[in-house]
């Protein structure tokens, strides 16, 4: 018999876990994301994951969840393959940990996907992940799983996921498009050609190296630098509404709407039974798609309904139309720089913001990072995204940074242009611009050595800088947020003020300690520069007043899907209020709003 079990997003916002097993040993996990809340109830801020104690350190805690047969061996217990040979030099001191700590290596309570497969004649736990969408609550802990599972999802979350990965800095935990398996073994003692370290017979991690040849005079010798190259995880880009089948199940991807491109629900069929799973989903944005058309898709009724409730005690139902033509009047009616703080991987709020700008008149002045989501998002489908060179009224807001020089030099990767690997080149001839020249081509964009350095160049040659916007501030709009405060500094005048300025904050409430915390300093910083903004009061503190709709269904949204939809049975998550659903459901409708962690509900 076909079951459901749950493991995250459980009375929770976020962190959804969830395991479809077709009960003959067929499992699909439906999303694999970040308990956010629970993560920063214990990190925040410097106090952060040790990324080398792989996943070992969020299973104790309980950040990730213990399921055998799923996680990668390297972040579990790849270490130790073997120990140092009885007559090794310090033994009892360096070694030491090995025998009296083996849990420091070897995550004990948890089996990794190659031991289960060993011991399953070669039948993986888990034979596929189903992704909604790419925010972190949903896709980021796949880092930890194995890379040999294929993730389906659309071809919009899969660019999303390949963006965030080329514009964050690498960590363990933000390994769900790009991974790398580092960890092979411990070698003792250390081979006689690879002199690392002043010590020969310290313990060390081999990385698979790429051997460059490095002299160190201190040392006298040349040695290894160990580098690993990263690769790409399986990403199977679906369409809507062609089912598929992963063993018994029949799987229909449906795309909906939601805050980032690309999200999606999945319909599953198993047994003669329909289990509909509706992601993080909203039908109040920009495009078109309506509740109507998505129980269509879904071919109600459905048996098994896993719904999200963010909103579920919410009745307001403003759309992205409403904000676009609020924060048009507010630009109107300012005579200086206005800043506008939304999400960089919410395209949808771009474009509101965007429209506002140029109805007022003004320029939009973007970060770097959502240029280059907007350009691979070109690059996917030339014909439903447009090219953000090409965009009148949007510019790249080209920050001070490096050496401070505004010099090609300060610039890497996406913050000069649109290419995601070229360093930092000091001339035309450098030899990056092959790799420059490569994914040019590889993206049927126009070829050529002029072409690729232009692309790579672009926001150094066409951006515009804070001394720019200082001239005539009255003439833009620009991005910004708390993480880019510093711009202040060179926003403002030799008093440190900025005349006639406001802020609008087009993004959601905070929803943590550490939100509030840097709400707190974000205002300070506003009103050091004397900035002006729209002050409100939620939780008992005071935070600046939002122009913003949610990218989740509000209660009488929810309502209206679930009496359309039909179901048998629903199990609310990715809510802080389950039991509020118990309270909107038709006569007959078993909601269940006390889920257990791990138990499997049979479908």
């Amino acid at each position: 018999m076909a079951s459901i079990t749950f493991f995250g997003g459980i009375g929770e916002i976020g962190g959804n876990k969830i395991l479809l097993h077709d009960g003959n040993g067929c499992r699909i996990l439906m999303d694999f994301g970040r308990r956010m809340g629970y993560y920063n109830t214990y990190y925040g801020g410097f106090t952060k994951a040790r990324s080398n104690s792989g996943a070992r350190d969020l299973l104790k805690l309980g950040v990730l969840p213990k399921i055998d047969g799923i996680y990668r061996k390297c972040l579990l217990n790849g270490h130790i393959n073997t120990l140092p040979p009885a007559n090794t030099k310090d033994a009892d001191i360096e070694w030491d940990a090995f025998n009296k700590a083996p849990d420091y290596w070897d995550a004990q309570a948890v089996v990794s996907y190659e031991a289960w497969r060993d011991k399953h004649d070669n039948k993986a736990f888990v034979d596929a992940i189903l992704l909604t969408h790419a925010h972190y609550d949903h896709v980021q802990d796949i880092s930890f799983l194995s890379e040999k599972i294929p993730i389906y999802c659309t071809r919009e979350t899969k660019t999303l996921a390949k963006a965030i990965s080329d514009v964050t800095n690498t960590a363990a935990d933000v390994e769900f498009y790009y991974y790398s398996n580092p960890v092979v073994d411990i070698y003792h003692p250390l081979p006689k050609d690879l002199y690392r370290v002043y010590f020969p017979e310290t313990p060390y991690i081999n990385k698979d190296p790429v051997k460059v040849n490095t002299f160190f005079p201190q040392i006298n010798r040349t040695f290894e630098v160990e580098t690993s190259t990263p690769k790409i995880r399986e990403f199977n880009a679906m369409p809507s509404g062609k089912p598929f089948s992963i063993g018994k199940f029949s799987i229909t991807l449906i795309e909906t709407d939601h805050s980032v491109p690309g999200a999606c629900a999945y319909l599953v069929e198993i047994d003669g039974k329909k289990i509909l799973y509706t992601g993080d989903i909203r039908f109040h944005g920009r495009g078109t798609f309506t509740l109507k058309d998505f129980c269509k898709a879904a071919r109600a009724p459905v048996d098994v309904l896993v719904v999200e409730g963010t909103r579920v005690g919410s009745t307001v139902q403003l759309t992205e139309v409403d904000i676009e033509a609020d924060i048009a009047k507010e630009i109107k009616a300012i005579n200086g720089l206005v800043l506008v703080d939304f999400n960089w991987k919410d395209v949808d709020r771009f474009y509101t913001v965007w429209n506002a700008a140029v109805k007022a008149g003004r320029t939009l002045l973007i970060l770097p990072k959502l240029a280059f989501l907007l350009f691979q998002l070109h690059v996917l489908d030339g014909k439903k995204y447009m090219d953000p060179r090409e965009m009148k009224g949007v510019r790249v807001y080209l920050h001070r940074q490096g050496e401070m020089l505004y010099s090609r030099d300060d610039y890497k990767t996406t913050d000069g242009g649109y290419v995601e690997n070229w360093g930092r080149n000091k001339a035309q001839k450098d030899n990056n611009l092959k790799r420059i020249k490569e994914n040019i081509e590889n993206n049927a964009a126009q070829p050529g050595d002029a072409a690729a350095w232009e692309l790579a160049t672009h926001h150094f040659k066409h951006g515009v800088r804070a001394y720019q916007v200082r001239e005539t501030p009255e003439k833009y709009v620009l991005m910004f947020s708390y993480w880019n405060v510093n711009e202040l500094l060179d926003l403002s005048n030799s008093s440190g003020e900025l005349p006639q300025c406001k802020y609008i904050r087009a993004s959601c409430e905070p929803f943590n300690d550490e939100m509030y915390v840097d709400e707190a300093k974000l205002m300070a910083w506003l009103d050091k520069f004397k900035i002006s903004y729209d002050p409100d009061v939620t939780g008992g503190q005071t935070i600046v007043k939002r122009k913003h709709v949610s990218g989740h269904a509000s209660k009488p949204e929810l309502e209206d899907l679930i009496k359309n939809l039909s179901p048998k049975v629903v199990y609310p998550v990715h809510t802080e209020d389950p039991g509020a659903f118990k309270g909107m459901v038709p006569a007959g409708v078993t909601v269940v709003d006390t889920i257990i962690p791990g138990k499997e509900y049979a479908v």
